[in-house]
């Protein structure tokens, strides 16, 4: 056959994948100057064997290996180039350099670039991420472009939204958890501008929710925001800060750190997943062009990022939403993996920090375990169990396979009953999700009008709270691991014996098949069918019993 009529499956080219993944590494090599020697022997250990791979499976493109290590070769140039130059300006900026010495006072103009959340360090009432605009010291004005914590005043809370440009006193150091880290404490503050016309406006829509969700009992005013917004019940202060019980609050939590669920109230592309079947639903009904109505995802995608604290996971599911419909424009499939690379690559181009965010590379992560490992584990699972259960269970456990070794940098320990907790927490998850952003959305035309689904979504979020207390009650739900390199590389280690073990589990479930039944079959039936038929067997074999009917 022809190469050109071969058909290409996009979804077996990882050439997009590897220069992500090459860029990935040129710019930890460039900016972080303890992991340059494990980058650099990681790339030589991960992207080479991966570039021979991508370059095996042959598409219509003719990949070759040199080819493909070329890109990837060029890949880490241009990490290492934007790497670098983004510690040289981080360097060079007045507010890096005073923060070198710890206690700075100065004055500085800031922009905020998130909601004002409730903070827990001593001195400081709330905080946002915060972007300097110029630091006035000794009578002179530096221009600045650094971003920083900004820890405010009681006084402050209940004044300032996102988006908002203050004057303030403050006092500069670096983080205590993160040396290229910046935290700013606000004493004083001078003069305010408000914040622009739109982001006054999801100001105000985020009130309107709150508003809702104050009529909720104690444990759903602490979780809808977080699965809706992305900000726990808890943590908001101001206007619209919730009546929440602060212990049951750090309670609820830690039980959902230690079952293993507590990334759910981080939002993810879950939320802009919505946003397909919304769309293309509004467009059959109103029979509009299909390029017309891959268009209306941007307004759609862009209301929502602006009503959705501000994180590196939304940051990463915002870029893919909108690749995602330029793919669509373009009359082409959108591919997982295309989309996850070219997000990397985007977004590193725009923030080469965003390379050392475990924030961002946990989102990463978790979406490329589902998309290269999903497949295969649900085709190996279908063989022990239902399909259903079996593309539940292969999506948790891509996403833990991939996520394990990165989280193992911030706690090195293992939630033991995550996996069990993480199936039993989904299908809640999506109802109080989907119920809480419809709420958000009536809450727009009337707090009324939003109870109803509000509610909905509290019941969901009760699931939640069901399962956090049942896998997370126990101090002991955590298994202690090995931290650092060596706690990294045994998590790596485990996972590849586990994933070895299942695949020989597969095959051995397969050859008694083989044996039992002369070929690899499988019940395809649907499940009503099979139950009908089970019932229908059921009543005849009870008919077949003598003493039945003598009875």
């Amino acid at each position: 056959m022809p190469p050109w009529e071969i058909r290409e499956r996009g979804s077996l080219d990882l050439r997009w994948f590897l220069a992500a993944v090459s860029m990935w590494v040129g710019v930890l090599a460039a900016s972080s100057e303890p992991f340059r020697t494990a980058v650099l022997v990681a790339a030589l250990c991960c992207v080479l064997p991966l570039s021979a791979a991508a370059a095996w499976r042959r598409t219509m493109a003719g990949a070759t290996y040199a080819a493909t290590l070329g890109v990837c070769a060029a890949a880490i140039a241009a990490g290492m180039g934007v790497g670098a130059a983004h510690v040289l300006h981080r360097m060079a900026d007045p507010v890096m350099t005073a923060s070198a010495a710890s206690g700075t006072t100065a004055t500085l103009r800031m922009r905020l670039d998130s909601p004002v959340q409730a903070s827990s360090m001593r001195g400081a009432a709330c905080k946002a991420q915060a972007t300097v605009l110029a630091l006035h010291h000794d009578g002179v004005a530096e221009a600045s472009g650094l971003p920083v914590l900004a820890m405010l005043p009681q006084e402050a809370c209940s004044t300032l939204g996102q988006g908002a440009t203050v004057m303030a006193d403050a006092t500069v150091a670096r983080s205590p958890y993160d040396a290229q880290a910046v935290w700013v404490t606000v004493s004083d503050v001078h003069d305010r501008e408000p914040a622009p016309w739109w982001w006054r406006t999801a100001d105000w829509v985020r009130s309107r929710f709150f508003a809702v969700a104050a009529r909720l009992d104690a444990d759903s005013r602490i979780l809808v925001p977080g699965v809706t917004l992305g900000v726990l019940g808890q943590d908001t202060v101001g206007a619209w800060a919730l009546d929440v019980d602060t212990e049951r609050a750090d309670q609820l939590e830690e039980q959902c750190k230690r079952a293993g669920i507590l990334h759910l109230m981080a939002v993810s592309g879950g939320h802009y997943a919505l946003l397909g079947p919304l769309v293309h639903a509004l467009g059959a009904w109103l029979r509009t062009p299909w390029r017309l109505t891959a268009l209306w995802r941007l307004p759609l995608a862009g209301a929502l990022t602006m009503v959705l604290v501000p994180s590196q996971s939304v940051t990463r599911a915002a870029i893919g939403a909108l690749l995602a419909m330029g793919f669509e424009c373009c009359g082409r499939r959108p591919q997982t993996l295309h989309i996850l690379a070219l997000t990397v690559i985007l977004a590193l181009m725009q923030d080469p920090g965003r390379a050392t965010h475990v924030g961002f590379a946990l989102s990463c992560a978790a979406v490329a375990g589902i998309a290269l490992l999903a497949p295969s584990l649900t085709a190996v699972l279908g063989r022990m169990m239902p399909r259903g259960v079996a593309q539940a269970l292969a999506v948790t456990i891509a996403a833990q396979a991939f996520t394990l070794p990165i989280q193992m940098v911030m706690d090195p320990s293992i939630a033991r009953w995550a996996l069990p907790a993480n199936l039993l927490v989904g299908p809640c998850m999506d109802v109080a999700t989907v119920f809480g952003l419809l709420a958000c959305a009536c809450a727009i035309a009337s707090p009324e009008l939003a109870i109803l689904p509000a509610q909905v979504s509290a019941w969901g979020t009760k699931g939640i709270a069901m399962v956090a207390g049942c896998f997370g009650a126990d101090p002991s739900a955590g298994i202690p691991w090995v931290s650092g390199w060596a706690g990294i590389l045994a998590i790596i280690a485990v996972e590849l014996a586990s994933g070895a073990s299942l695949w020989c589990l597969a095959q051995l479930v397969r050859a008694w098949r083989l044996l039992r039944g002369g070929e690899d079959f499988r019940d395809t039936t649907p499940p009503t069918v099979r139950t009908a038929r089970w019932i229908r067997d059921t009543i005849r074999t009870w008919d077949r019993l003598p003493w039945w009917h003598h009875g």
